[in-house]
């Protein structure tokens, strides 16, 4: 890909504004896509078209459009190198790790003990992300954000 342009700030609008689930697909699709061999060259504006738009796999996107789409909308033009450019894998990391954060705030705010707590917000990231392990989650929230 060339210049990844995914702020942090984006990543959680789009944390905000869709489902899990539904950025776990896009992303997946994203990845699928880039694999294989499709060019893209703005992962932010590719990212906002296949969510808004409800991207399926297998659905042709056309980058040229997207890219232009979202120049438009934000007036974002990142280079590979400019601060706060994040790579597809940065933007899962930071996904992952505002979501962690949310499920366990809403598991304490619930009741649940801080112990509890964390294993079921790791449990649903590692669900959302595709992980078969909680242990990755380490990566993304260490023990001590917990305790």
């Amino acid at each position: 890909m060339a210049g990844a342009d995914i702020s942090v700030g984006f990543a959680r609008e789009v944390g905000e504004k869709y489902p899990p689930e539904k950025i776990s697909s896009a992303i997946l699709e994203l990845h699928r896509q880039v694999d294989r061999g499709i060019k893209i060259r703005s992962v932010g504006a590719w990212l906002r078209y296949a969510l808004v738009n409800d991207v399926q796999p297998d659905q042709p996107v056309k980058p040229k459009i997207i890219q232009a789409q979202e120049r438009r909308a934000t007036g974002h033009n990142l280079d590979t190198g400019d601060r706060g450019a994040l790579t597809l894998h940065g933007l899962r990391h930071t996904f992952a790790c505002e979501y962690i954060a949310r499920r366990y705030q809403e598991y304490l705010s619930a009741g649940i003990s801080a112990t509890a707590a964390s294993a079921r917000a790791r449990k649903d990231t590692a669900e959302v992300l595709g992980h078969g392990r909680i242990e990755i989650t380490y990566i993304y929230a260490p023990e001590s954000l917990f305790i």
